[in-house]
């Protein structure tokens, strides 16, 4: 597997989150993957997708 695009992490008061996301102009699906479990990836939704991609990479 490639080098994920991004790590994301996310804080509370309570809790911690790190994951990592593949996500690109070539690809129609991004996976996320919970960094405390490196052996599963979730594929996400073209259309989670195409809105993480306006977001993510300032796309229109």
């Amino acid at each position: 597997m490639s080098n994920a695009s991004y790590d994301i992490f996310i804080e509370s008061a309570e809790k911690k989150y790190a994951f990592q996301l593949w996500i690109n102009e070539e690809i129609e699906q991004a996976m996320i993957m919970d960094m405390r479990d490196t052996n599963t990836g979730y594929k996400l939704t073209k259309e989670a997708t195409a809105e993480l991609k306006k977001k993510v990479l300032m796309r229109p």
